[in-house]
């Protein structure tokens, strides 16, 4: 494997994981969707430079491609397999007693107002037993396919733009 590539996916989940750890311990849980989806823009930039560098300083100014593709998923593969193992870790130690404690101090609010304006079609005294449904749905796999399905997603989208950048044909 590429030094360049192991550097570029470790320095991009490091900064997603200092982002995300930020936000959640330092009490800005409110916008951590928001930091989420900020950490998935800031991939772009990471895989771009990775491409550019490899082009002028491996490629001898040019890459094709599909090389240039290639070299991107190799990237956004990493740092995936690196974000997925912090969400598995996280997951267990703090979020899913955070999601679960959420779940049950907000979510009987947000059911009672769905229910009175007609969007949710159950009765009050089935809150309970969706609360519950809720919570059984807050599994370790579904946190961990969210970040790999949004990062081999939104990576292989910027893999594409940045190769049609940065390709150069010899």
């Amino acid at each position: 494997m590429n030094r360049r590539l192991i550097i570029y996916s470790l320095i991009y989940s490091l900064l997603v994981i200092a982002a995300i750890c930020i936000s959640f311990y330092g009490g800005y849980i409110r916008v951590l969707n928001v930091v989420y989806f900020l950490t998935l823009i800031c991939m772009f930039p990471f895989i771009l430079v990775y491409l550019w560098q490899l082009r002028n300083k491996e490629g001898g100014g040019f890459i094709g491609g599909r090389v240039a593709v290639k070299e991107g998923l190799k990237l956004v593969m990493l740092s995936t397999v690196i974000l997925c193992s912090f969400q598995a870790a996280f997951y267990t130690k703090d979020f899913k007693d955070y999601k679960v404690n959420h779940i049950r101090t907000i979510g009987p609010d947000v059911i009672k107002q769905e229910i009175t304006k007609g969007q949710l079609k159950a009765k009050v005294e089935d809150i309970p037993k969706i609360i519950e449904n809720d919570i059984k749905q807050v599994t370790m796999f579904a946190e961990v396919t969210a970040v790999l399905f949004k990062n081999v997603f939104y990576g292989a989208l910027c893999c594409f733009v940045s190769a049609m950048i940065v390709k150069r044909r010899g």
